[in-house]
């Protein structure tokens, strides 16, 4: 009898896990087909919503040409918010192409990550300084971690432009050290800061002051997939600290 019972339950166990390695085949396909489809929408977007920023920004500068901004203000002023629009949908694009590639397993080495994080805030000065903005940087050397560069520089260009469109004639500091096993980079400004209301949400997809939503989303995503941790810290009218960390890289994938 004993043997019998413990044949029925090995029975049952099997067929169990049989259903269950059928169920977990199907989601798999349904994820990738929704990786798929995300990463194509996203791609196929592109195109589409360059044409229409450089024809809307062509009437612009024909309206001024023509010295008849100042009779058709009202038309200057939607194609303007037409054309914010359409650039709020192309960073949104651009997030969704980032998510997809997150969930292809973007390729991984060594990172030299104080080249990286140099690299970056040059990239965005002037940008920064448009707005009145200086950019200083306190980045030690020889920071090596193990990821993807390509994700980890969408991070800090993320947190960079969020800086500057927050910040006016003010100041933005890049900052990232080394401490024991791990590195923290800090990205803080002199903005107008984030409201307590908004602070506990504002890594969740779609919670934004006018953003897409995608962004600190994104950043919370990809430095927690690379063994990190990301935190803010800010008061309203005071600015914004950005802090995340990484794992430092000792040689241990290989």
């Amino acid at each position: 009898m004993l043997g019998i019972s413990l044949f029925l339950h090995l029975r049952l166990y099997n067929e169990q896990q049989k259903k269950l390695d059928e169920q977990n085949l199907v989601l798999a396909h349904a994820s990738r087909a929704k990786t798929a489809f995300l990463a194509n929408t996203s791609h196929e977007m592109k195109t589409p919503l360059t044409i229409i920023s450089v024809n809307v920004q062509t009437v612009m500068e024909i309206l001024e040409d023509m010295g008849k901004a100042g009779e058709n203000y009202e038309t200057g002023k939607l194609l303007e918010t037409a054309q914010s629009e359409i650039m709020r949908l192309a960073r949104m694009v651009g997030g969704m192409l980032t998510l997809a590639s997150m969930s292809e397993s973007a390729d991984k080495g060594i990172v030299d990550l104080t080249a990286l994080l140099a690299s970056g805030a040059e990239m965005l000065r002037l940008s920064l300084q448009k707005r009145g903005n200086a950019i200083q940087t306190n980045i030690e050397a020889g920071l090596l971690i193990f990821g993807s560069a390509d994700l980890l520089a969408q991070v800090v260009t993320n947190i960079l432009q969020n800086a500057g469109q927050y910040t006016e004639n003010g100041s933005i500091t890049l900052c990232a050290k080394k401490s024991g096993g791990k590195i923290t980079v800090t990205i803080a400004d002199t903005g107008t800061g984030i409201s307590g209301e908004l602070l506990p949400r504002v890594f969740e997809r779609g919670v934004s002051d006018g953003g897409t939503g995608f962004g600190l989303y994104l950043c919370k995503t990809v430095v927690e997939s690379h063994g990190g941790e990301i935190w803010i810290e800010s008061e309203q009218g005071r600015g914004t600290s950005v802090f995340f960390t990484l794992p430092v890289y000792e040689g241990q994938y290989g």
